[in-house]
């Protein structure tokens, strides 16, 4: 049926659904053009308790990003803080080992921007038998080229 044709209500859920769609695999399959921070070259080893230096996305953040359902959690964070997005990029990110993991993850929605979000993901212990979770999404303005 035609958008004018449903109820607002409907053509809502229609609309986040499909966003959704595009972002669970945009933020998961790290290839959609986006403007990403830059990530140093720095090979000097983090201070104890410090998290890691930045890595480039790989298939591992990409699982945790899936197991903690970030892919709904940034939508929601983006639809309340009225960010709109084309597609999204999983940019870099950085670990820190507390009791657990803590995952920041850099996430890109488009290559006109001068903001990226900021996903931070705790993943605790193996015996605890809990699963990863979105703990906080922050919104990081960028200035000048990246």
């Amino acid at each position: 049926p035609s958008s004018a044709a449903m109820p607002s209500s409907t053509r809502i859920t229609v609309y986040s659904a499909a966003a959704l769609a595009v972002l669970a695999t945009a933020v998961l399959f790290p290839q959609a053009a986006a403007r990403c921070p830059a990530v140093s070259d720095s090979h000097e080893p983090p201070a104890p308790g410090a998290p890691s230096a930045p890595r480039p996305a790989d298939e591992s953040v990409a699982e945790v990003l899936d197991a903690a359902n970030a892919a709904d959690g940034l939508l929601k964070y983006c639809e309340k803080n009225g960010h709109a997005f084309e597609a999204a990029k999983t940019c870099s990110y950085t670990t820190q080992v507390v009791a657990g993991l803590i995952y920041k993850v850099n996430v890109s929605t488009d290559d006109e921007s001068d903001r990226y979000f900021e996903v931070e993901i705790i993943k605790p212990l193996p015996y605890l038998r809990k699963p990863p979770y979105v703990s906080k999404i922050t919104t990081v303005e960028i200035s000048g080229d990246l």
